[in-house]
């Protein structure tokens, strides 16, 4: 993969990888050994990852984009879905399969960044730039890896470069094309993002305090005169109907299958107890532990000045003190077999408040002092007769429960119905009526004992057709179920009559809005300060609160005030002039705001502006470079072979990653 890939995907970093910017990573980690490293592997994937039979055989030469005068071949895009699969796979902790990467979309990412590659090459060829011998030799020989002592190691080069796969021809051009894009995308970037005077100018406008008086029309407790009539109600019910649409939802039996609970009937004898005992009593086991204090020395000389005081009875914060070359450190409570081997014994056969000799620890040398001992302990089978009830009463059980699961199966193979054998064989059944596909009936109190078992359930109900069962699932070693689905009810719109209360609610909620927005824009158009203002919030009712302070940057970092506010209005709470109040909708109905004076802009505010200045830096560069992009694909326009590609995307979803 060349670095143009590389680079590509820098472009594309922002929408893949949560947001970080292109140009600032790059300046960023350009003087850092690891990245340049990471470059030149990078540089390698082609080599190390290939193409499989498959697509190397009969559809390697079907391409699944043009771009300009390139094939976009499979082989290409297939190399570079697998070398960023593996890549993935090593970052998660979780077994992500390439099947549901490819379900989320990833190819088409894939594709865009392998896209612009294209595009940038092209572009960069169309132009004819280039970059000197002397700049691309000075850019090599600058990279960590190849130095050592401070200087260029042509050995330890040639070393790295056939590590991972690389010549110096390869590296040469693959870094010319670095070189060339970088200077190509800041010669735009630099222009945009560095002007001074319209950085400032947007530092002011984000960093500008307004001290605001807030009117709060609450639409909820607007007073509605207009007296709604059954056609009233209906009409409104035509003109909104798509907004009461239901959703699918089935009706299922579940039987869950609780080891725990079906066992506990089964009987334990002494005999079974005591036997389970003998051989379970290791896990009741818990050996000595000590409380130990470990003193290193770095010469022979200072541990005898040390063990001659501990003879004397002081204790080692004193001999730290003394000795200067003590070091002290509390082991804390561990176990025997927590030291070395040759350490054990000697340790062990201490009494509290005990030391040992000086040990030998490889270059240094060690005092061991017992603070403290906790005996060993051997629990009782009266101590855990409950516990080991149960476990034996498990134990006893599992082949029963094995049976009473292939029963079922053989009786649902039978084509009797869940609800007749659950009562045949007494086991608990639960039905469920209308449940939807985002399951929150599940999380009601009727049905807190299947919640632990939501996700299968709801993967079940909408995987099988109505009248009939799944197979019995075993969700962990101690629990299973098995459902029915009797009932499917499609996605549709209720009667009118169903619903009418629901209607009526609404249709009044929307009158007492519209209420609300009459009022709000009333009082903005009539308040001419804030005497009038005032008189204006007694006469319609409604609330206000003064002496808000805010500038643009902290409604950006208070989201609950975003959600309160609404954008809109905030916006242009900042736009019109002092004391000229606007409306705009928040989250309870609407809001008059009045600007009523300007803070000036602190030396500390200004100073703290650093973090302000680069995000929106990396917003600008992101945005000039996706014009960019954007500009080149009229010299190279881009065609996608969409069945090419939807080929591609069927025979990487039936294999293996």
């Amino acid at each position: 993969m060349s670095v143009i890939l590389f680079f590509a995907i820098m472009i594309n970093d922002y929408k893949i990888n949560q947001g970080k910017y292109v140009l600032q990573n790059l300046r960023d980690k350009s003087g850092n050994w690891v990245f340049k490293l990471l470059l030149l592997t990078i540089a390698s994937s082609f080599f190390i990852f290939g193409i499989g039979d498959m697509i190397r055989g009969i559809f390697s030469h079907r391409p699944v984009a043009i771009v300009g005068t390139k094939d976009i071949a499979m082989e290409e895009l297939d190399a570079e879905l697998r070398h960023d699969f593996r890549r993935i796979q090593a970052q998660r902790q979780d077994n992500i399969t390439l099947q549901e990467l490819v379900g989320a979309g990833f190819i088409d990412k894939i594709l865009e960044r392998i896209i612009n590659r294209n595009i940038l090459t092209q572009e960069m060829e169309r132009l004819q730039l280039t970059a000197s011998e002397n700049v691309i030799r000075d850019n090599i020989q600058n990279m960590e890896p190849f130095m050592e002592n401070g200087r260029f190691n042509h050995t330890k080069f040639q070393s790295i470069l056939k590590n991972v796969g690389l010549n110096q021809k390869n590296l040469v051009s693959d870094m010319r094309r670095q070189i060339i894009e970088r200077q190509y995308f800041l010669s735009f970037t630099h222009a945009g993002v560095q002007s001074s005077y319209y950085r400032n100018v947007l530092v002011d406008a984000m960093l500008q305090k307004r001290i605001f008086s807030i009117v709060s029309v609450n639409a909820s407790k607007m007073d509605i005169t207009k007296k709604l009539s059954d056609k009233d109600v209906s009409d409104f019910f035509a003109a909104h109907k798509e907004s009461y649409t239901l959703p699918e939802t089935r009706d299922i039996q579940v039987v869950k299958l609780d080891l725990k609970k079906l066992s506990k009937n089964v009987q334990v004898s002494n005999g079974d107890l005591n036997a389970a005992y003998q051989d379970k009593k290791h896990l009741y086991f818990t050996p000595e532990t000590r409380q130990i204090q470990k003193i290193t020395f770095s010469t022979q000389e200072a541990a005898q000045k040390a063990y001659a005081l501990l003879e004397k009875k002081k204790d080692f914060k004193e001999i730290v003190k003394t000795v200067k070359s003590a070091t002290v450190k509390d082991l804390g409570e561990i176990t025997k077999n927590m030291l070395s081997n040759a350490d054990q014994e000697t340790v062990f056969d201490l009494k509290k408040g005990e030391h040992t000799g000086i040990i030998t620890d490889n270059e240094s040398f060690v005092i061991y002092q017992v603070t403290a001992i906790n005996k060993a302990e051997q629990q009782s089978l009266e101590d855990i007769k409950s516990e080991l009830q149960d476990i034996v009463r498990l134990e006893k059980f599992q082949e029963d429960f094995k049976a009473l699961k292939d029963r079922i199966e053989d009786e649902l193979a039978g084509g009797n119905s869940l609800e007749k054998i659950a009562n045949s064989m007494n086991l608990p059944l639960v039905s469920i009526q209308k449940l939807s596909k985002d399951g929150t009936l599940l999380n009601t109190q009727e049905y807190k004992n299947l919640t632990d078992l939501k996700e299968q359930i709801l993967e079940q109900a909408y995987k099988i057709e109505s009248g009939n069962s799944s197979p019995i699932l075993d969700v962990t070693a101690e629990k299973s179920f098995v459902l029915s689905v009797q009932k499917i009810t499609p996605q549709h719109i209720p009667n009118f009559a169903d619903v009418k209360e629901q209607v009526t609610n609404d249709a009044i909620n929307y009158l007492k809005r519209v209420k609300a927005a009459e009022v709000a824009q009333q009082i903005a158009k009539e308040a001419k300060d804030s005497t009038t203002l005032s008189t204006l919030v007694k006469k319609h009712k409604v609330t206000m609160t003064t002496n808000h302070v805010y500038s643009r940057m902290s409604i950006i970092d208070d989201a609950d005030l975003r959600e309160q506010l609404m954008a809109d209005a905030i916006e242009r709470a900042f736009s019109v002039p002092l004391n000229q109040a606007i409306a705009g909708r928040s989250k309870n109905g609407f809001v008059v705001i009045v600007p009523e004076k300007e803070l000036p802009i602190s030396s500390e505010e200004r100073k703290k502006s650093d973090d302000l200045i680069k995000r929106m830096d990396n917003v600008m560069t992101e945005s000039m470079i996706d014009l960019l992009i954007s500009g080149m694909k009229q010299n190279h326009p881009v065609q996608v072979k969409t069945d090419n590609l939807n080929t591609f995307i069927s025979m990487i979803s039936k294999t293996e990653g």
